[in-house]
C-alpha cells in the first residue's frame, strides 16, 4: 500500500513538472499571438485612423464624435471600430506587461492581463518544447546512454590502459 502511495505521489509530481515546465514556452507563444492580435486590430481601425488624423482628433474621440451622428448602418461599423480600439487597448497593455516581465515572471504576468481569445487560440496550435511523447523518450534514452557512453568511456580506456601497463610491469 504504501508503495502504491509513493508511486502516485511520484506519477503526480512528474505529471505536475511536466505540465507546469510548459508555461514559460506557453507564455512566449502566446506573447507571440499577443502581438499577431495587435497587428490585426491596428489594421482594421488603419483607415479610420487615417480619417481621424484628416481632421486632427484621436482615434477615441473620431469614433464618438461619429457615432453621435451617425444613422443606424453606420452605427453599427463604428460601434465595431470602438470594440476593436478597446481590445487593441487591452492587448497592447498585455504585451507591455508581459514584455517587461523576466522570463521568470512572464507566465504570472501572462495570467495576470489574459485575452481569453489570444489564449485559446495560443493553447489550440501550441506544441510542447519537452518531448513528452513516445519519439521524445526514443530520443532522450539514446541521448542518456550516449552521454554516459561519453562519461564512462574515457576512464574504462584509461583503466584498461593502467592495468595493461601494471600487467606487462608484473610479467616481466
Amino acid at each position: 500500500m504504501a508503495l502504491a502511495a509513493r508511486s502516485m505521489r511520484l506519477l503526480a509530481a512528474l505529471l505536475g513538472a511536466a505540465c507546469f515546465s510548459q508555461l514559460p514556452a506557453f507564455a512566449d507563444h502566446y506573447r507571440q499571438n499577443l502581438a499577431g492580435q495587435i497587428t490585426q486590430a491596428r489594421y482594421s481601425l488603419e483607415e479610420v485612423s487615417r480619417r481621424a488624423d484628416e481632421q486632427e482628433l484621436s482615434l477615441r474621440d473620431y469614433l464618438e464624435t461619429a457615432l453621435a451622428d451617425s444613422g443606424a448602418f453606420s452605427r453599427a461599423a463604428v460601434d465595431d471600430s470602438l470594440r476593436t480600439l478597446d481590445r487593441l487597448d487591452r492587448l497592447e497593455r498585455a504585451q507591455k506587461s508581459l514584455a517587461s516581465a523576466t522570463a521568470f515572471t512572464r507566465p504570472l504576468a501572462m495570467i495576470g492581463g489574459l485575452d481569453l481569445t489570444t489564449a485559446t487560440v495560443t493553447a489550440e496550435h501550441y506544441q510542447p518544447n519537452l518531448p513528452l511523447g513516445l519519439g521524445g523518450a526514443v530520443y532522450a534514452g539514446s541521448g542518456a546512454l550516449l552521454g554516459l557512453a561519453l562519461v564512462l568511456l574515457p576512464s574504462r580506456l584509461t583503466r584498461r590502459s593502467a592495468t595493461a601497463k601494471t600487467a606487462d610491469r608484473n610479467a616481466r
